[in-house]
C-alpha cells in the first residue's frame, strides 16, 4: 500500500530559518519525499495535524497548494496502477517530473 501525506520537514531547516514543506511517499516502508517549493516557519505549523495553524498568514494558499499536489501525486499513482505496472519510486519520480516539465513547459514550440 502506498500513503501520500504532506510534512513539514524540521530536520533541515533553511537558511532564513523556515522549513520546507514537502510531500511524504511511502512504500514498503521505503521514504521519498517530493519538495514543494514552500516554506514556512516552524510556530505557523501544526506538526501532530501536519497543517498550517489557523494563525499561519497564508494558510488558504498553503492549504491550497498542498491539496492540488498531494491530489497530483495521488492520480499519478493510480494511473500506473491502472495500467498494471508496479510502482517504483525510480520510474514514479522520473515520470512525475516529465508530467510536471509538460504541464508547464506545455507552450513551447517542439523543437
Amino acid at each position: 500500500m502506498t500513503t501520500v501525506d504532506v510534512i513539514c520537514y524540521k530536520y533541515k531547516p533553511l537558511k532564513n530559518g523556515e522549513l520546507p514543506i514537502k510531500i511524504r511517499i511511502c512504500k514498503d516502508r521505503k521514504t521519498r519525499y517530493i519538495n514543494l517549493g514552500v516554506s514556512t516557519k516552524a510556530e505557523h505549523w501544526d506538526f501532530e495535524k501536519n497543517q498550517p495553524k489557523p494563525t499561519c498568514p497564508n494558510r488558504e494558499q498553503l492549504e491550497k497548494l498542498i491539496a492540488n499536489k498531494i491530489s497530483e501525486v495521488k492520480s499519478k499513482i493510480v494511473e500506473l496502477k491502472s495500467e498494471n505496472k508496479e510502482f517504483k519510486f525510480r520510474k514514479f519520480n522520473l515520470q512525475f517530473l516529465i508530467y510536471k516539465c509538460r504541464k508547464y513547459v506545455s507552450y513551447l514550440p517542439p523543437c
